[in-house]
């Protein structure tokens, strides 16, 4: 059996059973309610919490590691109590928690680009460069040297 063909961006944004338009409405009421519940934590709390899923009255929190979810655990009766106040939280019956330190990763620097050496570190590379007699080293020690300096550098 093929696979099917792939359908062009086109298809999916004029479709008449509006399958993007429904994934973009559940996007943005998850935002609302993830701004919501995140009002209700101390600010330190805020930035390892993330509203995962609402559901059948049952609200999924996200959470950073195995610490925050025990804070969490011990704040959920409260928590229920305030959220279950509110108007969009009218159904709520429970709140289960997940550690997922996947949605709380900080992205990644590239390390070579972000790697610097001072001005003087790179005079003593230069210097130490300058009596050693393996060429591909030399070589390897000039590249180091030069890595923050726009003119290129040479040793004799």
């Amino acid at each position: 059996m093929k696979p099917p063909k792939p359908k062009s961006i086109a298809n999916y944004l004029t479709a008449t059973d509006n399958s993007l338009q429904s994934l973009v409405e559940t996007a943005y009421s998850l935002q609302t309610l993830n701004q919501i519940v995140l009002s209700q934590f101390t600010p330190d709390f805020t930035e390892h919490c993330v509203v995962m899923c609402y559901h059948q009255g049952i609200l999924t929190l996200g959470v950073a590691n195995a610490a925050w979810g025990t804070k969490l655990r011990y704040d959920l009766p409260t928590l229920k109590f305030k959220l279950a106040a509110l108007p969009e939280f009218a159904e709520l019956t429970d709140i289960k928690y997940k550690i997922a330190p996947e949605l709380f990763q900080p992205e990644q620097p590239s390390v070579h680009s972000k790697l610097k050496i001072s001005a003087e570190n790179a005079d003593l590379i230069c210097e130490a460069a300058a009596n050693i007699t393996n060429e591909k080293l030399k070589i390897a020690l000039a590249k180091l040297a030069d890595r923050n300096n726009e003119k290129n550098v040479e040793f004799n």
